[in-house]
Order: C-alpha cells, then structure tokens, then sequence
C-alpha cells in the first residue's frame, strides 16, 4: 500500500513539475520583452533599426546603466591599436596577470569558464591577447575588460566614444577595480579617480583573498550599480550599425575587430537565419542590457538595443530570461518586428 502511495506521490509531483516547467517556458516568450515595454516605459531604453531605418523606439535617448555593454568600445579600441601595430594581438598575456583583476564570482564567475575553456585548447600558462578581447565579450568578464583597459589605456578608450560621436555617453573606467573603493558613497569623480588609481595598482600590488571577498560585497550594492557607466540604447545601436555594415572603419580594423564578433550570434533561430551577427546579454541585480546585430543572406541588416533597469528582482529573472527568444523573434520574424514599430507609434 504505501509503494502505490509513493508510486502516486511521485507522479503527481512530476506532472506538477511539468507543468511548472511549461508555465515558466510560455512566460519567457519574446511577448515578455515586448509586453514590458509597453507597461513599464520609465525603465526602458530601446531602439532598433532595419536596413539602416529606424523601426521602433522607446526613451531612446535615456541613459540607463551599462552593465558590459561598454566593452563594445574597449573593443574597438583593441581592434585599432592592434591594425596600427600599438599592440600585438599574438602577445602572450599570464593568466597571473589578468587573476590580479579577477574579482571571484562578480559576473557569475563566467570567467572561470573563460579559464577552463582557454586550458582545454591548449593554453596552460599564458594565453594570446586576441583571445583576452574574445573572453571579455564572450563571457562578460569583468577581469579580461580591466586588463585590457591597463593594456590599450583608459584615456584612449575614452578617445573612441569622441571618434564615435557617442558624446552623451558617460567616461569608461574599471568598474571592476571600483568595487575595492572604501568608501562606495564618495561622490562620483572622487569614486572614479579612486577606482583608476586602484586598477592601476593592481599588477604590482595584488589584492589578497579577503579583499576580493570584500569587494565582491560591494557588488551586491546599490550604489555600485548605479555608478556604472551609462548610455543610451540610440547611441549603442549607432555603434553596432558601424560594425554591421563592414565599412565605416578601415579594413585592417575589421581584420582585428571582425573575429572577436564570430560565434557571439548565440540565439537558435536567429543564427540559423542570419549569415553573420552578434549578441551581449549582461545584467546586474536590477538592470538588463541586450544589443543585438545581424545581416541576413540577402543582405538586410538589423540592429537593436534594449536597456532595462530599476527592475525588481522578479522583473531582472524574467526579462533576462526572455530576452534570447526576443533576439531570436526580431531577426527573422517581420509581422513581429511590425508589431513593434506599430506599438513604438501608439
């Protein structure tokens, strides 16, 4: 008797279970996104463009937190100092020196996998500089962008968002060495001034185990949230349009910038219809950033840009979760991209 009890216990729990999972896969559906937009405006900057041509808009020119969205610029700027021949892409780089701008745990420790996926090819000590750049945009780490920000410069990087007209979009700094700043209430400059003057310290001066716990703490708060750098979803979709169109930089740019962007188009459908793109998705406790580009076999080309933020945390789980199958539902669904513009007019 009680293993037919068990027996019916275990099924009705399984069938519960299934039906949960059903329920979470019909919420985390592109309507989520689009719906979201529609509701809740003040936290939403969007834009989104097709064969050069704006589409849809909401708050555009709202600036709103970038959580690893800016590492689009630190790119860049690797891409020309490496055509110039300022650096050398090939230059092998100690994984010793990027742990000292490693903080455990800070981008849910994406860059462990970086580390283990780098060892597996071969890279038992030091790795090229080139696949630094690709792990930064890869796997968001906030480590491979601060030591790329000692590399290339921050001043420089800073120069690029002047080259790009991005000029309502606040200076780059390493968000990452921040969290090490005693006092995460000084006022803003001071804050910034700090963090530049701790990452600079860094490599000669590493932080010790306790320290990084500490600074991974400070993650966890608002303030540090808040001080990242922001931008608008128009400025971020202007950018990506310079990379999509394969023409605004110099070719020997594209030759640096271009492999760092391959395999990044990560969401099934929209890979399977675009001949090339990309896609970041980044978040924080209380923001979501995702850009997207792609150029199709007949040569049409998409960009998009969503900044979320102030979100709850039952917002953050559900609008990152869902933002996959909105990228996918954008590049290859017209009647939805439709839909969109025609919502953007209301």
């Amino acid at each position: 008797m009680l293993l037919i009890l068990g027996l019916i216990v275990f099924v009705v729990l399984f069938a519960l279970m299934g039906l949960m999972s059903l329920s979470q896969k019909k919420m985390l559906t592109p309507e989520s996104v689009l719906t979201f937009t529609k509701e809740s405006p003040s936290k939403v900057s969007f834009a989104m463009h097709y064969n050069g041509k704006s589409i849809g808009a909401v708050n555009q020119l709202q600036a709103a937190p970038l959580v690893n969205s800016s590492n689009l610029i630190i790119a860049i700027e690797y891409a020309r100092q490496a055509a110039e021949g300022v650096i050398d892409a090939e230059q092998l780089v100690s994984f010793d020196d990027i742990e000292a701008f490693h903080i455990p745990k800070l981008e849910g420790d994406l860059h462990r996998e970086w580390l283990a996926q780098m060892k597996q090819a071969r890279y038992k000590k030091d790795v090229p500089l080139r696949e630094v750049a690709k792990g930064m945009l890869q796997y968001n780490s906030f480590a491979n962008a601060d030591y790329l920000m000692h590399v290339l410069g921050v001043t420089e990087i800073n120069e690029q968002l002047r080259k790009l007209k991005m000029t309502k979009h606040d200076p780059i700094y390493p968000t990452a060495s921040a969290l090490y700043v005693e006092d995460q209430h000084a006022p803003l400059n001071d804050y910034r001034k700090q963090a530049t003057a701790i990452h600079a310290s860094l490599l000669q001066t590493p932080k010790a185990a306790q320290q990084k716990t500490a600074a991974k703490k400070h993650a966890a708060l608002k303030t540090w949230a808040e001080r990242l750098p922001k931008s608008s979803a128009k400025d971020y979709v202007s950018l990506v349009k310079k990379i999509n169109n394969g023409t605004f930089f110099t070719k020997e740019l594209y030759v640096y910038l271009t492999p760092l962007m391959d395999g990044l188009l990560t969401a099934p459908k929209a890979k399977e219809h675009a001949e090339h793109g990309a896609q970041f998705l980044s978040m924080t406790a209380s923001a979501v950033n995702g850009i997207v580009y792609a150029t199709d076999a007949a040569g049409n080309r998409l960009e998009m840009a969503i900044f979320l933020y102030n979100l709850t945390p039952q917002e953050q789980m559900k609008l990152s979760m869902s933002l996959n199958n909105f990228f996918d539902q954008i590049v290859t669904d017209p009647v939805f991209r439709e839909r969109i513009k025609m919502q953007a007019n209301q």
